[in-house]
């Protein structure tokens, strides 16, 4: 991959794509990592915490790092939207 020379606290999303009460944190850095060079993440929460949103933006060194991570990525989301479903029939 060509050298990138950006941070991910350098990318916070602005305020005006959200409502305007919304509350946006500074983008932090988590203390454990998944094979990334960099990984950040910010909080978004609006309506009196009833909107909520979560930015993340991860670094990789290669592309194979970032394809690896990206499989583990949608493999987790089918497993959840699998577990929303259950919840979903379990309830009605």
């Amino acid at each position: 991959m060509p050298n990138r020379d950006f941070h991910v606290l350098d990318w916070k999303l602005p305020a005006y794509l959200f409502p305007e009460d919304a509350n946006l944190s500074d983008i932090h850095i988590p203390s454990e990592a998944g094979g990334e060079i960099e990984i950040g993440s910010q909080d978004i929460h609006w309506n009196k915490g009833n909107g909520i949103a979560g930015y993340d933006i991860n670094r990789y060194a290669t592309i194979k790092d970032l394809s690896k991570n990206k499989l583990i990525n949608l493999n987790l989301a089918e497993w959840c939207n699998s577990i929303q479903g259950i919840v979903r029939a379990a309830t009605n």
